[in-house]
């Protein structure tokens, strides 16, 4: 599954392994996201040390020796994946990929080819990727009895109407708040996380539901969007990589207008979202109201500071395996998130 930053794509194959893993004995995620954050990244993410991490977690024991010999683990990998009813899951693809959207270690060419051209195998793969490796796209080509590509788009209007409306929004009370909503999803093409923000920034203070206050307010950069949108789609040049590109950035400034917005509304809410960027993994809540206990924030006003960023959509809830409830933040919202953290001044207050 491909598509750009945000569309869903991490979601999507969450929903799918849940309903496909009855049919396999055991499921095994790796987020590529998290490994470009557990290893220097001024290294390559090689497929030995994935391959060694996979083999761990599928609970063999590997000798000292073999941990360094790249085909020996290759080997061993796909006899594993052939010969076992496994269902794995690859998030975030594009970051074992060069700037030409091909492989930097050549043993992941050559992972893929042997599993797409072989006879048997037992186990089943679901990738997302925001770019389309080419080698992989080239070797699935030649088998399309064991390969399907799915690019991802945003909601239809139908879709995103119900979103809004599932959010709180009132979608029947005024005509023009339909007009106003209608306009938003087209500008942004649907795009979930562009309008979780928005909607976020919709029903929090100071509007709080009232859609038309909201767009007098700030319409105007809604319409700015949707005209170059539009300009796009009319060039007669058009190419989507080029739009795609373009969508991806419209959702990053929006993001980035929403973090502004939120630093003049609620600076310590600003203040934990940066701070919990750190952290590349789901955490447990206490993590993100230890970092304004610095500040001397009681216990109710920093669960006060957490509520804004639930009410903004900037944070998201999920339950683990040991059912304990964790917080995280979309890849796109860390990513700006942490960026700006890194361009702060130390010791200085937001």
């Amino acid at each position: 599954m491909t598509g750009i930053t945000g569309i869903g794509k991490t979601f999507f194959a969450g929903q799918l392994s849940v309903k496909m893993q009855r049919n396999f004995t055991q499921t095994f995620i790796l987020n590529f996201d998290h490994y470009q954050n557990r290893f220097d990244t001024s290294q390559n993410i090689d497929f030995a040390s994935i391959a060694y991490q996979m083999l761990t977690d599928w609970g063999e024991t590997l000798k000292p020796d073999e941990r360094k010999d790249t085909q020996f683990l290759f080997n061993w990998v796909v006899a594993n994946l052939e010969n076992n009813h496994y269902l794995l899951v690859i998030d975030s693809l594009e970051f074992i990929l060069n700037h030409e959207s091909n492989f930097k270690d050549e043993y992941w060419n050559k992972f893929f080819s042997y599993l797409l051209s072989a006879n048997f195998c037992q186990s089943r793969i679901i990738i997302t990727s925001q770019d389309l490796p080419r080698q992989l796209y080239t070797i699935g080509s030649r088998y399309p009895n064991h390969w399907h590509c799915q690019i991802l788009k945003g909601l239809s209007e139908q879709e995103q109407l119900e979103f809004f409306n599932q959010a709180g929004l009132d979608i029947s009370q005024y005509l023009d708040n339909l007009t106003y909503l209608k306009k938003i999803g087209a500008a942004y093409e649907g795009h979930p996380l562009a309008l979780r923000v928005i909607t976020g920034e919709i029903i929090s203070e100071p509007f709080y539901g009232n859609i038309t206050a909201y767009w007098n307010k700030y319409g105007h950069e809604v319409e700015k969007v949707e005209k170059i949108q539009q300009e796009l789609k009319t060039n007669l040049v058009f190419k989507l990589d080029r739009y795609s590109r373009h969508l991806e950035k419209s959702v990053k400034e929006r993001i980035e207008i929403a973090f502004k917005r939120l630093a003049d509304n609620s600076p310590k809410a600003y203040l934990m979202l940066l701070s919990a960027s750190v952290y590349s993994e789901p955490v447990l809540e206490i993590f993100y109201l230890n970092t304004l206990e610095h500040l001397g924030l009681d216990e109710e006003e920093r669960f006060t500071v957490l509520n804004k960023l639930h009410d903004r959509y900037l944070i998201e809830e999920m339950i683990d395996d040991n059912h304990d409830l964790l917080l995280r933040q979309h890849n796109l919202i860390r990513s700006v998130a942490y960026d700006q953290l890194k361009k702060s001044k130390p010791g200085k207050q937001i």
